[in-house]
């Protein structure tokens, strides 16, 4: 009777330690090892947040947040030209980012919960761009939003 109560008990430490170890891996990093932001190249350049009521920059990095089901900012505005965006998901599944440029999806990977990654697209013409998730059945759900590009000064 004793050996199986230690027994029980060692078990229940194993499992224990188990889901302690697995809690800890999840909160490592959120962002992929390696990974940077997009540079500028020497040009002015700028984090928009949403709602940050600045003015777009050439070379603006627009951060983007994922989740079940939306992406936050739903709108953002940026100027023609190269476009950064830093892409995080902070879901609990697997996301990527799209956006259609003159009839074309350009997308980038996919994007582990968790993580973040850096996409970029050349947008020449100003206009309103539409940007959404393109996982089968995300952008349906809500996980879309608006680009307008403006012109450059």
């Amino acid at each position: 009777m004793f050996q199986i109560r230690r027994l029980t008990w060692q078990l229940t430490f194993v499992a224990v330690m188990a889901l302690i170890l697995v809690a800890l891996a999840a909160c490592g990093s959120s962002t992929s090892a390696g990974l940077t932001p997009p540079s500028s190249s020497g040009n002015a350049s700028a984090t928009a947040g949403p709602n940050t009521g600045t003015p777009p920059v050439a070379n603006t990095t627009l951060r983007m947040s994922e989740k079940e089901y939306s992406i936050t900012p739903s709108k953002s505005t940026a100027q023609t030209g190269k476009i950064d965006f830093m892409v995080k998901n902070d879901g609990t599944i697997v996301h990527n980012f799209a956006i259609e440029v003159d009839g074309k999806e350009v997308k980038s990977s996919d994007v582990q919960p968790g993580k973040s990654i850096p996409f970029s697209v050349t947008i020449s013409t100003p206009g309103d761009y539409q940007f959404y998730c393109a996982i089968p059945g995300h952008r349906q759900l809500g996980m879309q939003g608006t680009l307008t590009v403006t012109g450059n000064p």
